[in-house]
This record gives structure tokens, C-alpha cells and sequence, in this order.
């Protein structure tokens, strides 16, 4: 009886063991697409990506730089947003002079520097947009 229950004790941890490498690879193959698919919507492999909390959405940036290095020119910011459960674009948007950041796990905040770039801590020019309702609006909008 105690051969069994050893037994029975060894086959418990291979499967937990299994389980534990399927889940590994599986998250790392999702990675990995995730990353094939910016590089494909891009045209680069040179992308930054912004996930939320919960990992269900992540944002790629892609800075685009002018041609030709000239003092005063924007600095443009391409960026899209992927819904990562079913691998579609929410929202796609490009910033001169602007950045993005995740305001909460299902809200990104679209800054747009009309002022000092060095300080955009003093420029409260942003918008806010929701990925699950797929809704741009002013952070003081009430209906929110």
C-alpha cells in the first residue's frame, strides 16, 4: 500500500511539473507574437512596449524621427493599442511632440506637449482613452 501511495506522490508532481512548462511556453509563444505583430504593424523591430497591470492589453510606441536632423522638427510618436485576448487593435495614434502612459488598467493617458517638452509635468494638456469602450475623452468629463 505505501508503494502506491509513492507512486500515486511521484505521478502528482510530474504533472504539476507539465503543466507548470505548458503554461511557460505558452506565454512565452504569446509574447513572442505579440512581438511579431508590432514589428509587422510598425515595419521595425524597434518599438517600446506599455502593458496594463492585468497584462490584457499592451501599448507599442514607435518613435519616428525625421529624416533629416533638423533643429525644431517634432519628434513624432506612433502608437497603437492591442487587446491581447483576442489579438485586435483598439486604437491607433500618432503624436508630435506627445507621449503615452496607462492612467489605470483599462485607460491610457495621450499627453499632447504644446508647452516646455523638458517639463511636461507643468503642461496638463492629455487626453484620457478608455480601451474597453474603445472612448477618447477629457479627464474632466463627468460621464465617465
Amino acid at each position: 500500500m505505501q508503494n502506491h501511495f509513492y507512486t500515486l506522490y511521484i505521478l502528482i508532481i510530474f504533472c504539476c511539473v507539465v503543466v507548470k512548462s505548458c503554461k511557460t511556453i505558452k506565454s512565452e509563444n504569446s509574447v513572442s507574437n505579440i512581438d511579431e505583430r508590432f514589428s509587422q504593424y510598425f515595419g521595425t523591430k524597434s518599438f517600446t512596449k506599455l502593458w496594463n497591470t492585468n497584462k490584457t492589453f499592451v501599448v507599442g510606441i514607435h518613435k519616428l524621427k525625421p529624416e533629416k536632423e533638423m533643429a525644431g522638427l517634432p519628434v513624432v510618436s506612433h502608437f497603437v493599442v492591442l487587446k491581447v485576448d483576442d489579438d485586435n487593435w483598439v486604437y491607433e495614434k500618432k503624436l508630435q511632440n506627445g507621449a503615452v502612459s496607462w492612467h489605470d488598467d483599462f485607460t491610457i493617458k495621450i499627453y499632447n506637449y504644446t508647452g516646455r517638452i523638458d517639463q511636461p509635468e507643468i503642461d496638463n494638456n492629455y487626453m484620457l482613452f478608455d480601451v474597453r469602450d474603445k472612448r477618447l475623452f477629457q479627464p474632466t468629463d463627468k460621464k465617465r
